[in-house]
């Protein structure tokens, strides 16, 4: 600073106020709790290129909590300790329990806008009012539309999905030594459950490694040794190893991961358990860029497949080169070979 005169300044440095307040990731429940008739702040981000309406859901755990939502933190919602009462919000969910709220894009005018660094993103800030009860907990969830919402481990995530749709939820399996299990408990309808293990992220009816289908509430449990042959899930377990508990480990597989390429005992990765393999190979025919064409196969059995394509490869170009050219059986012995001789004789 400096000035060329004698100046009276007041110098202040202050942060970004929304980031005073927790931000609620994409997609990641994140607990919380309030008193009666006080309230918890939360702030969701709206990108600068693409915008989605988001959705919030709020669990109750115990107690009872509403929802008020703002477009700016200056704005954001105020209650009055004495009577409950909010003031200062757009959009509201006080219903009876769990609340469900829908945030459109279009609401908030300010986002997109040019600023001094082009589109600018912008926030807009969620209060969670508890209800009736000394204290209230709950766990709040933003997500868009198709976001792949966290599960953790103990925590129900309640949702919905419309006829025919999915619904994707992820689960980091820490350790594959433990039972995992997966319950769906329907409070309306009746949907299926379906999961795959990576490289099959988004499962299906008709894509995925395992299913229940039962009517009601689904369940399904996956044993260490079912997850252990998966070889994403192996390639987690194996890095969590020391190296002399690596090589025990593929002495112990029973299947092909066992021939998993040496290197992986000292730095494992990825594509040392598994890759993608066309089942059309690319020489064959099978150039088209479709998924519809791609499999994926443990790094040995696509090694495998790859030493059978070359062979093929070499007998078609051996075949090739002898277009035109006569087979050495038809010198030696029968009729054709004896005329031949008698020719030359």
């Amino acid at each position: 600073m400096s000035a060329d005169a004698l100046a009276s300044v007041s110098v202040l440095v202050s942060t970004d106020a929304v980031g005073s307040i927790p931000r609620l990731l994409p997609g990641v429940q994140t607990p919380g709790e309030s008193s009666k008739n006080g309230i918890s702040y939360f702030a969701v981000r709206m990108g600068s290129e693409q915008y989605a309406d988001i959705e919030l859901i709020l669990t109750v755990t115990s107690g009872e909590a509403d929802i008020y939502v703002s477009d700016s933190y200056e704005g954001r919602p105020v209650v009055d300790p004495k009577n409950g009462m909010v003031s200062s919000y757009t959009l509201s969910s006080a219903q009876e329990g769990d609340d469900r709220l829908t945030i459109k894009h279009s609401l908030f005018s300010k986002c997109g806008q040019n600023g001094e660094g082009g589109k600018e993103a912008c926030y807009f800030v969620v209060g969670v009012v508890g209800r009736k009860w000394a204290r209230s907990e709950f766990r709040l969830l933003a997500k868009t539309h198709d976001a792949t919402v966290t599960l953790h481990d103990g925590m129900a995530a309640r949702d919905q999905v419309a006829g025919k749709s999915y619904a994707y939820y992820k689960v980091l399996v820490v350790n594959p030594q433990l039972d995992l299990t997966l319950t769906v408990t329907p409070l309306s309808g009746d949907p299926d459950l379906y999961v795959g293990v990576p490289p099959v992220t988004r499962p299906t009816r008709d894509n995925h490694t395992w299913a229940s289908r039962s009517f009601g509430a689904d369940s399904l449990t996956v044993q260490p040794a079912e997850l252990k042959k998966h070889c994403h899930a192996l390639f987690l377990y194996v890095r969590r190893l020391a190296p002399p508990e690596r090589v025990q480990h593929f002495m112990s597989l029973e299947h092909a991961l066992r021939c998993v390429d040496k290197t992986a005992e000292l730095d494992p990765k990825e594509g040392h358990f598994w890759q993608v393999d066309h089942c059309l190979p690319v020489v064959e025919g099978g150039g088209a860029c479709g998924l519809e064409n791609l499999r994926t196969l443990c790094t040995p059995c696509h090694a495998k497949e790859t030493a059978l394509l070359r062979g093929r490869g070499r007998e078609g170009r051996m075949g090739k080169a002898a277009e035109g050219t006569r087979d050495n059986r038809s010198f030696i012995g029968g009729g054709g070979g004896g005329k031949e001789g008698g020719k030359e004789g």
